[in-house]
């Protein structure tokens, strides 16, 4: 194969958009539907958003008995309409997640393609989409890529129309997929605010509404004249449906990258250039609705708060100044995360960030302009969420694509010019590699702690073959050092990349596959199905997992103490009990003395939860005892 001819088609963006896409198709949709809901983030928004189907309720999020004021809407929204177009399962929860990071991945490109070059864009998508971070939270239904994928796709469009500010006349085409594109992220919302009940009921009263928001979409599209506001129009929408993922720091983060590459070009025309009373209006009709409503909603969650206090107080500030669960930690505590989380990009950070200062980035060309705001990105993410008090291992995730463009030029410019970096700095990147590599090998969890909950939970020992990460590490390495060795360095950075996709490619589907049954209740509750007879009860002892909520449809009776316990298992039938491994014993000792004989486990295969049941027709029997658990898998209840 003749690669010099295949970077060229890289350079003339032939089949490139193609191959991100493909790219996409291949690392996010096989077994996105066959492997169960993670415990405890993807069941919870799972189970709200089944809720909504339920309730016929999509303004005011429900979760068990009480209202859900923790998150915004914008995902439960994305996993009803999958649940809505496939069923309750776990295709309808991703699909949608999956669907916006293939997005996330195409405007990526066709963006930095059109800012610096086209190769440059095709790298900064590959180094972002196989890097961990972006291939767990790619398949994770949770409130991180709707996030960091609109913003992130929001900033690339803010980016054409205020760094390479296409003055070229719109056309038409381009005109009507603005208008179709505004109409579908108002109305949709509007549409479900009116079907639930909380703005104007009524034919007449919906049909102005509707009215309204297709002549203000064509008003938008068809008065600009030049392509850039196109653009501008795009970037505010994107930025909406951010804010409408996570919060303020929807807005709030973009916005501050934005005006410290103002203080540091000292370019205050973007502020003139950036047409904000329209553009903040824009982002208004979109962002805002939902949070208004709830703002002005009376009710209560299960603990008392109201939407304000739980989320902007609880949720928000308190995150942020004071610590709410997750871990706290000090300067180092994301450089670990985004080692493993970027890996094995991540090696090559340190001079990626070293090699762009001798870049001209505070030139006024669009490609200088470009590096220095996605340096401005990846650098000021990591500080603002170093700042924060409360720390969770993906929360560094929104510096990723910043990262990634940087990374992306220190390899541009090696396949131009393998020599421009020294043997010593070649050397290091490799012992980096290696260090990263061995860590990994040696604790598992620090992949699935990049995107779970309890990161001292015990990892599944002998799941996954060690053979396989060493396999991996050691051809890819063995292949660089080879090519390096022979003096054919392009061939080494193509070894590297491949190294990542294969290392991309086990992890979403070999490592996240064989996981998940120890991280996801699904498969329990399988068994529960087949075995139970008619409308025969399954409860949880002294858990709060999520997944026992979202797998039995909001049937499942939570037994919160061992009276509790033991009456429940006293009653006629046979009843199903969910237990975490840790706490069989304790379940066991909580029955009754004629039930103790009676309770048996019928599913173990999770290292964290068994499945039993109490069945008092069954013989006695002298089931033999599971072993202790160690005082490292004695965890606490999460709260």
């Amino acid at each position: 194969m003749d690669f010099n001819m295949l970077w060229q088609n890289t350079k003339d963006g032939k089949y490139n958009l193609y191959l991100v896409i493909g790219l996409g198709v291949i690392l996010f949709i096989p077994f996105l539907g066959s492997v169960g809901l993670h415990d405890p983030w993807e069941t919870h928004y799972g189970e709200v958003a089944r809720s909504m189907l339920t309730r016929n309720d999509y303004i005011f999020p429900y979760w068990e008995s009480g209202y859900f004021f923790s998150k915004p809407v914008l995902l439960m929204w994305m996993m009803a309409a999958g649940m809505n177009i496939f069923g309750v399962n776990e295709w309808g929860v991703r699909f949608f997640i999956a669907v916006l990071s293939i997005l996330c991945m195409a405007i990526t490109y066709w963006g930095v393609s059109r800012l610096i070059n086209k190769r440059v864009g095709l790298l900064t998508t590959f180094v972002m989409t196989t890097s961990p971070f972006y291939l767990f939270l790619s398949k994770q239904a949770i409130t991180d890529m709707p996030y960091v994928g609109n913003m992130t796709i929001g900033m690339i469009f803010l980016a054409l129309g205020l760094i390479e500010r296409d003055e070229s006349v719109p056309s038409l085409k381009g005109r009507i997929i603005l208008t179709v594109v505004t109409l579908l992220s108002t109305i949709s919302q509007y549409a479900l605010m009116i079907n639930s009940g909380h703005m104007m009921k009524g034919l007449t009263q919906s049909a102005i509404v509707l009215i309204f928001a297709g002549l203000l979409a064509g008003y938008f599209a068809f008065t600009r004249k030049k392509q850039y506001e196109i653009f501008l129009f795009y970037g505010y929408i994107f930025i909406g449906f951010a804010t409408l993922a996570k919060g303020v720091g929807g807005f709030a983060i973009p916005g501050a990258i934005w005006l410290l590459y103002i203080l540091v070009t000292g370019d205050w025309g973007i502020l003139r250039r950036a047409m904000l009373p329209i553009g903040v209006f824009v982002f208004g009709i979109i962002a805002l609705p939902w949070y208004v409503t709830l703002l002005s909603f009376n009710g209560r969650d299960t603990e008392g708060f109201t939407f304000y206090g739980r989320f902007f107080v609880h949720d928000h500030f308190n995150r942020l100044a004071s610590g709410v669960h997750g871990d706290r930690g000090s300067f180092e505590y994301f450089i670990q995360q985004l080692g493993f989380g970027m890996f094995p990009w991540s090696a090559i950070i340190p001079f990626a960030f070293v090699g762009i200062l001798k870049e001209r980035i505070l030139e006024g060309a669009k490609e200088y302009r470009t590096m220095l705001l996605y340096t401005i990105w990846g650098v000021f993410a990591y500080i603002f969420f170093h700042l924060m008090i409360t720390k969770f291992h993906h929360y560094i995730f929104p510096a990723v694509p910043g990262i990634a463009l940087v990374v992306a030029i220190y390899i541009d410019k090696l396949l131009d010019d393998p020599e421009r970096e020294n043997w010593v700095t070649k050397a290091l990147i490799f012992i980096f590699f290696i260090i990263l590599a061995r860590d990994i090998i040696l604790d598992q969890r620090l992949l699935v702690n990049l995107f779970t909950y309890k990161y001292d939970r015990p990892f599944p020992s002998g799941v996954i073959e060690l053979w396989k990460y060493i396999a991996i590490f050691t051809a890819g390495g063995a292949l660089v050092i080879y090519f390096y060795v022979f003096k054919k360095q392009k061939f080494a950075i193509y070894s590297y990349m491949l190294t990542a996709f294969a290392f991309a490619l086990f992890i979403v589907h070999v490592y996240f596959n064989l996981i998940t049954p120890h991280y996801s209740q699904k498969y329990l509750f399988d068994t529960y199905y087949k075995m139970r007879r008619g409308n025969e009860p399954v409860a949880a002892y002294l858990m709060n997992w999520r997944g026992e909520t979202f797998y039995s449809k909001n049937t499942v009776r939570q037994l919160k103490s061992n009276s509790e316990t033991r009456s429940y298992a006293d009653g006629p039938g046979r009843k199903f009990i969910l237990v975490e491994a840790s706490r069989y014993n304790s379940l066991k000792n909580s029955l009754s003395e004629q039930m103790r004989d009676k309770l048996r486990i019928v599913d173990r295969s999770s290292n964290k939860f068994y499945l039993t049941i109490v069945d008092p027709d069954a013989p006695s029997q002298k089931e033999k005892k599971p072993p202790e658990p160690t005082e490292h898998e004695k965890e606490k209840e999460i709260e």
